[in-house]
């Protein structure tokens, strides 16, 4: 073999070579981009998981015995009262408010959830409200190392007002 053919065959093993390296690279970038949607999809579950408990709590702790007809009686600020403690003695919505609980997952290790409520008004969802209203915004954020980006769930309550 003469120095042309092994010019051209080790030119052929380095251009093989590079692409086997850049096949592979592109190969662990997908396969992290995959675990990253995993984890942020566990992420919304849990973040959800909180919403769906709260759904089943009272609105506020004055509408538990009682109907309320305005919102000056509710719960300003909102959080938790003496003794209510997460999960099972929390029996009105604002009392996940400045929740934060840590939760071991199986697969993505700890879970960090972080709870804000505010009052908003029917005619801008965005912005806290100055005031107790019948509206209560709930925004739930769980992050975790597997995530670059913190996954947030947000729903509103809305008190059903008793004429």
């Amino acid at each position: 073999m003469g120095y042309r053919e092994m010019l051209l065959t080790l030119g052929a093993i380095t251009i093989f070579s590079l692409t086997t390296v850049s096949v592979s690279r592109h190969m662990v970038d997908n396969t992290e981009i995959i675990y990253e949607q995993q984890a942020a999809y566990l992420l919304y579950q849990y973040a959800n998981s909180i919403i769906q408990q709260a759904k089943t709590r009272e609105f506020d702790e004055t509408t538990i015995n009682a109907s309320a007809t305005d919102a000056t009686g509710f719960a300003d600020p909102m959080g938790k009262g003496v003794g209510e403690s997460y999960p099972v003695q929390l029996d009105d919505i604002d009392d996940y408010n400045a929740l934060s609980i840590t939760i071991d997952d199986e697969f993505i290790g700890q879970v960090a959830i972080a709870v804000n409520m505010i009052y908003v008004t029917d005619a801008n969802l965005n912005v806290a409200a100055g005031t107790t209203t019948f509206y209560k915004k709930m925004t739930v954020t769980a992050t975790n190392d597997y995530v670059s980006q913190p996954i947030r769930a947000v729903y509103v309550f809305a008190y059903q007002k008793n004429i």
